[in-house]
């Protein structure tokens, strides 16, 4: 039962992270470059959503797609599904800002003005210019909504309005187990560390994926910057040398 929760708690983060990835580096992206009326209606539906509870949200929006899925009898793994887009769905507008917020500082350096100027559609601007300077940002937070998702899918599964008998979560793993507690504690403790243990690992992994894809995270390596310099240095005196002689070949050739 424990690694079948396990297995249903990772699919609902999973689909939580692509979900509210795509939808808050969209929506986000969109606001921050262009501004204008696009921002106004953005931001605002994003305002709306914000002030919502998420937990009141997420467990309105699960306990529908829960109902609605097993009333079409769809197998159990559509239901998971199904809650995990949900979440997904209103879990985006704190991403969204953020990016936002990247966007708008990005838009007015020097190197989206040469492109601007040197003729790039807007879409090249964001897709070659803009975004791949906010790899660092959307990665960690993105993984920061991993993490909060299957917390948020815990927390909902424990007070029964997330996955639901006869299926298993680690949630409802700790709701059945906790009259156990001092009898049998290992039963409670188990889907806890699981719990403990995945948050940390997709924080650790979104830490890595920042340094590894952020441009700004590349850390300046002095000898490595030496080699370059004594290998230009090498380069330009084989120049030198190569001219002197095309040089002295064609005085020699004059006279």
């Amino acid at each position: 039962m424990t690694m079948q929760g396990t297995q249903y708690s990772l699919i609902v983060m999973v689909v939580v992270g692509v979900i509210a990835g795509i939808l808050g580096t969209v929506v986000g992206g969109l606001s921050g470059y262009f501004r204008g009326w696009t921002e106004a209606i953005l931001m605002r539906l994003t305002d709306v959503i914000i002030i919502i509870p998420l937990v009141i949200l997420a467990a309105l929006l699960g306990r529908m797609a829960i109902s609605f899925v097993r009333s079409t009898g769809l197998p159990t793994v559509a239901t998971v599904i199904a809650l995990g887009l949900l979440i997904g769905a209103a879990s985006w507008p704190p991403l969204a800002r953020l990016v936002r917020g990247e966007f708008l500082s990005l838009r007015e350096r020097e190197f989206v003005d040469a492109a601007r100027l040197a003729g790039a559609s807007s879409g090249r601007i964001i897709f070659k210019h803009i975004l791949p300077n906010t790899v660092g940002v959307i990665t960690v937070n993105i993984t920061l909504l991993m993490s909060s998702a299957i917390l948020l899918e815990t927390a909902l599964s424990y007070l029964g309005l997330g996955i639901q008998a006869p299926d298993w979560s680690l949630g409802r793993l700790i709701s059945e187990n906790q009259t156990a507690f001092a009898t049998r504690p290992w039963l409670f403790w188990w889907p806890g560390v699981f719990i403990v243990t995945i948050a940390l690992t997709i924080n650790f992994i979104g830490d890595g994926l920042r340094d590894a894809f952020d441009p700004r995270q590349r850390k300046f390596n002095p000898k490595k910057a030496r080699e370059r310099g004594e290998h230009r240095n090498e380069r330009g005196d084989v120049d030198a040398g190569t001219n002197a002689n095309m040089r002295g070949a064609v005085n020699r050739a004059t006279r």
